[in-house]
């Protein structure tokens, strides 16, 4: 994407905007008008893969991995589905010695490097749901809906069906109420078999 100087813009231009994933296959990920001003006022927008100059670049560029956090009311209950049902390893418990209803925390993780790693609490009151996408590879999106549709259709949230927005998907709730969907992309680039 070319970034034009605020006053060669034209607001009513519609740009495609297209990245490239680390297998090198191109995804568009962004149609329509781009935003030309925000409250503050106009400034030039910013370039996909370009690292803005500020004082926070480097310490945010140090960032290796998101984790996301849900609330569970019960992580043992919580343990059963992701690790018993669902196939996530364990990462550990908090406390780790007493027993299972007295767990407060929990981590579990799945993929390279863990790269799908999430955090539970046990909060004081009720427990507020949250949501999370989780990239899967080319096969095994479908290998997994197949299975939890067999074993545990009573979870299923949203079927799987292609999206408009270029995902491949489908919607599971956890004992929580928490959402995860898993996906891959149309347009190629996921791990596996394309």
């Amino acid at each position: 994407m070319q970034v034009k100087d605020d006053n060669e813009r034209d607001s009513s231009v519609t740009e495609e905007v297209s990245v490239y994933l680390p297998s090198g296959t191109p995804h568009t990920c962004f149609h329509g008008k781009v935003q030309e001003q925000d409250d503050v006022g106009k400034r030039p927008s910013t370039e996909i893969g370009k690292v803005p100059d500020t004082q926070m670049t480097a310490p945010i560029a140090s960032a290796w991995k998101i984790i996301p956090t849900f609330e569970s009311k019960s992580i043992q209950r919580t343990l059963d589905f992701y690790v018993d049902f669902l196939g996530f390893e364990l990462g550990g418990v908090k406390p780790e010695d007493g027993p299972s209803s007295d767990y407060t925390f929990c981590s579990i993780f799945a993929g390279d490097k863990a790269a799908a790693n999430i955090y539970f609490f046990k909060p004081d009151g009720d427990v507020k749901p949250g949501s999370v996408y989780i990239a899967l590879g080319t096969e095994q999106l479908d290998m997994l809906h197949d299975t939890v549709k067999g074993q545990r259709s009573d979870v299923i949230e949203e079927a799987i069906e292609d999206k408009p927005w270029g995902f491949r998907q489908f919607a599971i709730k956890d004992p929580d109420g928490n959402t995860l969907t898993f996906f891959k992309f149309l347009e190629g680039g996921n791990p596996g078999t394309e």
